[in-house]
């Protein structure tokens, strides 16, 4: 199942509750590049094409620098640093190849999993769950044609919804410095509509 929704409607919440109850692993982007970024400290097998890892350890080796740095970020969070930081942005590349990790491991296949508020687009979700593959053609150009990936696919959307005035008022109760202040979070408001809704207000489908 994916969580989704704008700011302050309670996604991780009700994601945390869900994956408790059900036994299920709960996804989000913090706990997915760090684990995926541990993996790629496991000991090496002597023999390199059985070594379980290998693809794990040249990806994370692509971005290692930008992964560094957002880890840092989240350790300094949790140490409660009283300088206000901000937190780096990784890119939909670099989070979709640890997702697509994550929800091969056994327990995501087996048991299935709770995705709290990602992907948060429909260009997230087609990268994220569909396959992109090369089409012969009488053409110079390549083509490439895209197939659903049911294996990682969420056969469940949860949409949490509330009206903007009610959003803005929860935020102030979170007693966070980044949401008391207006800008942010009409603009967190303004976003999510952007990608998710259409002119008429009406949520345009993730999948």
């Amino acid at each position: 199942m994916l969580i989704s929704g704008p700011l302050a409607t309670g996604k991780s919440i009700m994601s945390e509750k869900l994956a408790e109850f059900y036994n299920l692993p709960c996804i989000t982007i913090e706990s997915v590049i760090n684990e995926w970024m541990v993996k790629e400290y496991e000991p090496k097998a002597a023999d390199p094409d059985n070594d379980p890892y290998t693809e794990q350890r040249e990806a994370v080796g692509k971005y290692k620098e930008e992964l560094e740095l957002y880890n840092q970020s989240l350790t300094d969070k949790k140490k409660k640093d009283k300088q206000k930081l901000d937190k780096p942005k990784l890119q939909d590349e670099v989070i979709i190849l640890a997702y697509r990790w994550k929800l091969r491991q056994n327990a995501c296949l087996n048991r299935g999993f709770i995705l709290d508020n990602f992907p948060k687009s429909y260009e997230q979700c087609k990268e994220l769950f569909m396959e992109k593959k090369k089409v012969e053609s009488d053409d110079d150009d390549e083509k490439y044609i895209y197939d659903l990936n049911t294996v990682l696919m969420p056969n469940k959307l949860c949409i949490l919804k509330g009206a903007d005035q009610d959003l803005i008022n929860r935020t102030k109760k979170l007693q966070s410095e980044k949401y008391l202040e207006s800008v942010y979070v009409d603009r967190r408001l303004k976003l999510y509509k952007q990608r998710n809704e259409d002119d008429a207000g009406v949520s345009t489908p993730l999948f």
